[in-house]
């Protein structure tokens, strides 16, 4: 999306390099629309449902709205806009409830309207453009302000295409992936100019980004009602499907198979739900795989095992360098080629992907420290002074999003199974990320969250196999450091592109075949964050 903030008309040849890069999000073409001085450049991914294909809406001469948009309980939201004097019918497209709810009740429609949007809202009579992210940054969001005019797009190659946008880096940030594997200033990306709207954010032209909600806001209960929960669970699996056949991404954990139940119930068409499950059947074999074909054939779905032990970590491997595509951004993801194999299994049933949105779900590996971890001695340093100071900062924070399960910690679960990661056009939604089953879990202790979630489910589902029989994570990652050695990774030798970035007098930590999985993994970390930035700086 174009936005000339001083007026002037924006033009097909702006919107054209958008074109490619929107593509690994829209597979189904490519269309261009002028509003004056707004430009819209859509990418097409048909689901099933034509309410979500739409993707710009417009409420007269005042507002344009962009985005990728769809929405929770919208019954509810029709019934709210007929007693505001708007009477709308079903037909209406997700991005045009947004926009007339926008239209109704300015920023105050956040607190109407749940789902997972990544909205931009432009208002014609006085000029202002507001950019929006749902709750729980399901939608990614990303804009650049050059000059007098906004660019902005879910998709960051296409902000990073127009041929204004510098691709500078961000230092701090880069030093932030160094050392925790992510940029950890709020609204930062890898790319000095380019910015993201946080979940659960807002951000209108010429201000700082605005948050509309927290957890913190939702009505929790005085105890646990598993009614509730089922019925809140079935709401959210209907409003996540809309489409004739659906695909699941099934680790064999409760949250995944429940998914995976409740799809069929709802559905009532077994032949047309496909579970996906990853196994690992040399390196780590698991009684969960066997599980989810016992629900399966419960179920009369088709399932299809992905062998995960042919791809494992590719850092370093020469032979396999040419395969691991060029991300817009480095990432810490070390599974992102088997991810983007399970994503190709899973869209050759169905556009929409469910998952629950566990980082285990998919082998996504935490990186050794994690979100605010300490400078390493061995960043450059002015680098580790800035980033040292940013956390003191913000030391005070709370943190946003409570733990419970099937809820990711940060956006590292969802970004990896965007488009804009894996390069595969899909529709991946979350039916634990809905506020009305979050409400209802959390008003269980930690410890109960999960058997509720069962409660919840009784009776779909055959016996769950105890949690003990299943492979941990320091045994998975042994395991799959074991297969990374026996294939014999090159020796490491940063570039000069990542050497500018590192103390020269203090080496960062090496890999051992018998060493520690932190050693290994920061390794990694860097090996990814290399071969990125070969590619980004040749």
């Amino acid at each position: 999306m174009v936005i000339h903030l001083d007026n002037r008309p924006a033009t097909r040849e702006e919107l054209a390099p958008f074109a490619l890069p929107l593509a690994e999000r829209g597979p189904h073409g490519a269309r261009p629309r002028l509003f004056g001085n707004v430009g819209v450049m859509s990418s097409l991914l048909y689901t099933g449902d034509p309410r979500l294909d739409a993707t710009v809406a417009t409420i007269g001469e005042r507002l344009v709205v962009a985005g990728q948009v769809r929405m929770d309980a919208r019954p509810a939201l029709l019934v709210a806009f007929r007693n505001a004097g708007r009477d709308l019918t079903d037909d209406e497209t997700d991005v045009s409830l947004f926009a007339h709810a926008w239209d109704l009740w300015s920023a105050g429609a956040l607190d109407r309207v749940i789902g997972d949007f990544s909205v931009c809202v432009v208002d014609r009579r006085d000029g202002s453009v507001t950019l929006v992210r749902d709750r729980f940054g399901v939608r990614p969001l990303f804009h650049a302000t050059v000059g007098r005019t906004l660019i902005a797009s879910n998709v960051l190659r296409a902000v990073l295409a127009s041929p204004d946008v510098s691709h500078v880096l961000n230092d701090d940030a880069v030093a932030d992936f160094i050392a925790s594997g992510a940029p950890e200033e709020s609204g930062a990306t890898i790319f000095r100019d380019v910015r993201c709207v946080p979940p659960a954010h807002f951000v209108r032209t010429g201000a700082a980004a605005q948050r509309y909600w927290s957890v913190a806001d939702l009505p929790m209960r005085a105890e646990e009602d598993v009614n509730a929960l089922r019925h809140a669970f079935v709401q959210a699996i209907g409003d996540r499907l809309r489409a004739p056949a659906i695909s699941v991404l099934t680790s064999g954990g409760i949250e995944s198979t429940a998914i995976a139940a409740m799809t069929c119930a709802t559905l009532k068409v077994p032949a047309a739900v496909h579970a996906v499950t990853v196994d690992l059947p040399s390196i780590a074999p698991s009684p969960r795989v066997a599980y989810v074909q016992s629900v399966a054939r419960t179920l009369g779905i088709r399932h299809t095992v992905v062998n995960g032990d042919r791809f494992g970590f590719h850092e370093g491997l020469e032979y396999v360098a040419a395969r691991l595509p060029h991300t817009a951004a480095p990432s810490c993801d070390l599974d992102v080629e088997l991810r983007r194999e399970v994503m190709r299994r899973a869209v050759s049933n169905s556009r929409v992907v469910l998952s629950d949105g566990d980082p285990d779900a998919l082998l996504g590996l935490p990186t050794p420290s994690g979100h605010g971890a300490p400078s390493p001695a061995w960043l450059r340093e002015d680098l580790r002074r800035r980033r040292d100071a940013r956390l003191s900062a913000r030391a005070a924070d709370a943190q946003d999003f409570p733990s419970w399960p099937g809820l990711p910690h940060g956006a590292a679960t969802l970004e990896s199974l965007d488009p804009g990661a894996h390069a595969v056009p899909a529709d991946v939604r979350f039916p634990l990320l809905d506020v009305r089953i979050v409400a209802l879990m959390l008003s269980a202790p930690a410890e109960r969250q999960q058997q509720l979630l069962d409660d919840a489910t009784q009776g779909a589902l055959p016996r769950h196999p105890p949690d003990e029989q299943s492979i941990h994570m320091p045994e998975l990652l042994s395991a799959r450091f074991a297969q990374w050695w026996s294939r014999r990774p090159m020796p490491f030798t940063p570039c000069d592109a990542l050497r500018r970035y590192l103390d020269a007098a203090v080496a960062p930590p090496t890999a051992a075949p018998d060493g520690s999985s932190d050693d290994a993994l920061i390794e990694l970390r860097l090996r990814s964050l290399d071969r990125w930035l070969r590619v980004e700086t040749a």
